[in-house]
């Protein structure tokens, strides 16, 4: 059995911690934490996710030692440990002593400034499901269309065509429905840019 995880105090004030994912398919997930300068930090990316209420009761490997984190969390760590790009990451929920006031104040007052420095902010929005799929599908279809410049009226016929068929159309609201309710959109930070795992 391993030693739980315990945070040691950042350094500097205007310090962070980053995870490095490791990348190696294990049952447990293994990340190691390391601290940097804000200002001179290496380049990471940030990830939101909903907490949705739960409790941390799953565990993971952090720097050798058990970290408890909330199903959520090691959910996106898994997707995200498979792509090379993404194991340079900040997650609040780790990078930042939750059991720390003192710490946790101090962090949420450069947050924005944590988020707007990551190369990339990416969403958590959960296991991808039947539904998440249509939606997204949807999305991508619809925006590939409108992404040119003009949108020729045989291309809008069929993104509307697909659509517009009572069953898509209530699959695809039914799908948008479900993954609105998956996390409070409200509470995300403003960033600079988004990338959908």
């Amino acid at each position: 059995m391993r030693h739980q995880y315990v945070y040691s105090a950042l350094n500097r004030r205007r310090s962070i911690r980053l995870i490095q994912v490791q990348r190696f398919e294990t049952e447990t997930v293994e990340i190691g934490l390391f601290e940097v300068s804000l200002s001179s930090a290496p380049p990471y990316n940030a990830l939101s996710y909903s907490w949705d209420g739960q409790s941390p009761d799953r565990h993971i490997v952090c720097d050798g030692k058990d970290l408890s984190v909330t199903p959520n969390c090691e959910a996106a760590l898994r997707r995200l440990r498979l792509d090379e790009r993404y194991c340079t990451i900040w997650i609040d929920a780790i990078c930042i002593n939750q059991e720390s006031s003192v710490e946790r104040n101090a962090q949420v007052q450069i947050m924005g400034e944590i988020y707007s420095k990551a190369q990339n902010v990416l969403i958590w929005l959960g296991e991808a499901t039947i539904q998440s799929e249509v939606a997204f599908q949807f999305l991508h279809n619809a925006s590939r269309v409108i992404s040119n410049d003009r949108l020729t009226h045989e291309q809008y016929e069929r993104l509307m065509l697909e659509y517009r068929g009572n069953l898509i159309q209530k699959t695809v609201s039914q799908s948008f429905k479900l993954i609105r309710s998956r996390i409070f959109w409200s509470s995300l930070w403003q960033h600079n840019r988004w990338l959908l795992l």
